[in-house]
């Protein structure tokens, strides 16, 4: 995921073209999706400031049960 990142495959930005967005792509890496921005492109991120136990006490607190 971090080599795709460095490459630039995360897309940051719209494209109003079908099939050449990068928010989704085929097995083999290529565009397949329609506008170039996703949520999901947000996962690579949260993956590594969840490792911070910081951030992960501020998502999950609305989950905590309220003792």
């Amino acid at each position: 995921m971090l080599e795709r990142q460095m490459r630039g495959e995360f897309q940051n930005g719209v494209r109003d073209a079908g099939g050449q967005g990068i928010d989704w792509t085929t097995r083999d890496g290529k565009p397949s999706g329609y506008e170039g921005y996703l949520a999901d492109s947000f996962r690579f991120l949260q993956a590594v400031l969840l490792r911070e136990r910081p951030f992960r006490d501020k998502l999950y607190r609305p989950l905590r049960s309220r003792e």
